[in-house]
């Protein structure tokens, strides 16, 4: 046999010795682990089993031995419960909640490799069945009140309504009768907790269906208080309906990945501008006194529909206009809560290797209108901020823009920031919460800022463009600039001609994305820009924009 095949055989027999050495050190590890299961599986009683470490974890959320808890979890989890709900009623609600954790622990359990599944029976409060008592509670407090008036304008303003300070005094006093006794509104499920057995002891798996039970659905992540807040508020918004005006607020947590599944009856489209108006009527307390660039006057492409979603937590508006010789597209956006505001990266991931088609992205978050973002797994440039976390530093070559958590756009520009040290504190004192990557920046608080000259997106060619833009607070613009052979247009944009377009329309902040193929906008599950090549081109990563409201 020749040297070079003698070489290349034992190359090849090197490679997968190596193979098999790790797949025996996995293994190895899977069975060391598995092995501490069954050898504790014998001992489901007494201290340290199990059964002990799920009963201590409950006594301790009893007694509001938060650490105590915390320490019955996996290394370096906590439920957070330490911080209660700030507002008196929903405070008093959590309180509740809190005397109610009880538990019976199941014999017996199951193995799952390393893991434990213990099923236990939990109580649980039904939350709608106290928002229904309680409005009888209240109205019967109102009652009594009227009985015992003297004067009718002690209960009554001059309206024939109930005055604020009558109403909630009643709401007070039937929030303690109603929580003084949750007997009526007590019950039970199965639980199914996951340990895990590990540095010799049993560990609890705080997962969404643990904090679900523990909050009776209010809540399904560590740290509830804010969700459980927003929870008792609608609940209380419902019970004062026609009594007190209480808002209702929805919001996303940030680590939630799939948002709300729109409701499919709130999208509709028409031919005709004019259908737009008692969408814009009814949205009118959301835009909160701002005004829409979209008008029902506003022309239309040959041929296409003005197209819209709309419910108590955000505004879609979506059309296309021929302006410059060239198809725009538009999706102006009005949200609520800035939580409404998000990025997605492929596999929720910033290592992802895999790539994704826009649209797929948008259905897999529930999003109500998307927009490709920078494709960041194209090119090595710019500051990544994904989850508050710096995932890339490079910014020494282009804008990047960053998003805060009121849902405001800043810029950092290109050499302004270098250092990573310097970024993360940057993303700490501004509370940033996800960048996008490409540029450059156009419009900065009505200044233009384009530059002359950028590495990136051929800005001085005719070329299919996409932009983000920011009209005022929670209020958005999301543009593509492509051209369309069906309405015979030609026509493509440099991208100091899409900042003279912009600026015409009065927009005041606007930032570059990728364009190209790459430039695609989704609503409503559609793709609705003539993308280059007519074809999506799969990406690495969106921005979205979602509902708030709860699916059930």
């Amino acid at each position: 046999m020749r040297t070079v095949e003698r070489n290349t055989l034992r190359r090849v027999l090197a490679g997968l010795l190596g193979l098999a050495a790790l797949a025996i050190t996995g293994l190895s590890l899977w069975l060391c682990s598995y092995a501490a299961a069954h050898q504790a599986k014998v001992a489901d009683s007494g201290p340290g089993s199990p059964t002990e470490t799920v009963q201590r974890f409950f006594s301790a959320l009893q007694a509001g031995d938060w650490a105590g808890a915390d320490a019955c979890l996996e290394p370096g989890s906590s439920l957070g419960l330490a911080q209660g709900p700030a507002d008196p009623v929903s405070a008093a609600f959590w309180a509740a909640q809190c005397r109610s954790w009880r538990c019976q622990v199941e014999p017996g359990y199951t193995l799952e490799g390393p893991r434990l599944q213990k099923t236990l029976r939990v109580a649980t409060l039904d939350m709608p069945a106290m928002g229904e008592d309680l409005a009888r509670l209240v109205q019967d407090t109102l009652a009594r009140y009227t009985q015992a008036a003297r004067l009718a304008s002690e209960v009554y303003d001059e309206t024939g309504a109930y005055r604020r300070e009558v109403a909630q005094r009643a709401l007070d006093q039937a929030v303690a009768a109603l929580l003084d006794d949750l007997a009526p509104f007590t019950g039970s499920q199965d639980l199914t907790l996951s340990l895990l057995y590990e540095d010799g002891a049993w560990r609890i798996c705080a997962d969404a269906a643990l904090m679900r039970a523990l909050t009776s659905g209010a809540a399904e992540s560590a740290a509830p208080a804010a969700r459980y807040d927003m929870y008792v508020n609608n609940l209380i918004s419902g019970v004062m309906d026609g009594l007190i005006p209480i808002k209702k607020v929805y919001f996303l947590e940030e680590r939630t990945v799939i948002a709300p599944e729109p409701a499919a009856d709130r999208f509709g489209e028409s031919a005709d501008p004019a259908d737009t108006r008692p969408i814009l009527d009814a949205a009118v307390p959301l835009l909160d006194g701002q005004s829409t660039l979209w008008t029902p006057e506003t022309p239309l492409a040959p041929g296409t529909p003005v197209r819209w979603y709309l419910d108590d937590t955000i505004l879609s508006l979506t059309w296309q206009q021929v302006l410059h010789d060239t198809l725009f597209t538009f999706s102006e956006i009005k949200i609520a809560h800035p939580s409404q505001f998000r990025r997605y990266l492929a596999d929720d991931t910033f290592s992802a290797a895999r790539q994704y088609l826009p649209s797929e992205m948008a259905a897999t978050v529930n999003a109500v209108t998307a927009l490709s973002g920078d494709f960041h797994k194209f090119r090595n440039m710019g500051h990544i901020v994904y989850r508050r976390e710096l995932c890339r530093c490079a910014g020494k070559e282009v804008d990047t823009c960053m998003v805060d958590g009121k849902g405001d756009l800043h810029f950092v520009y290109r050499g302004q920031l270098t250092e990573a040290e310097d970024v993360r504190r940057y993303i700490e004192e501004n509370d940033i919460l996800f960048s996008l990557a490409f540029g450059p920046a156009l419009l900065d608080r009505g200044e233009r800022v384009v530059p002359d000259a950028y590495p990136i997106g051929e800005i001085h060619d005719d070329y299919a463009r996409c932009a983000l833009c920011q009209l005022g607070p929670l209020h958005y613009l999301l543009v593509t600039v492509n051209n369309t052979k069906e309405l015979g247009i030609y026509t493509r944009l440099s991208i100091p001609e899409l900042t003279d377009a912009l600026a015409e329309l009065g927009v005041p902040t606007a930032y570059t994305l990728d364009g190209g193929q790459t430039a695609a906008l989704i609503t409503g599950g559609r793709l609705v820009n003539p993308v280059q090549f007519g074809h999506e081109r799969a990406i690495s990563d969106i921005i979205y924009f979602a509902t708030a409201i709860p699916s059930d």
